[in-house]
């Protein structure tokens, strides 16, 4: 009963769609964002803005 109630739930919120996931038109600028990351185990702050400047970001 718990495995079958477990399912139903899981396959309930696959369902739903998720909000969080859009797509830009072509040619529209992403928002700037920055986020905490870490490179070879020493973390740095990853801004969009500055990562640009070296050239695009896939």
């Amino acid at each position: 009963m718990k495995i079958a109630m477990s399912l139903g739930l899981g396959l309930s919120l696959a369902a739903i769609p998720a909000q969080g996931i859009a797509a830009l038109q072509q040619g529209a600028k992403a928002p700037d964002f920055s986020l905490n990351a870490a490179q070879g185990g020493k973390p740095f702050v990853l801004s969009l803005k500055q990562t640009l400047k070296k050239g695009p970001v896939v």
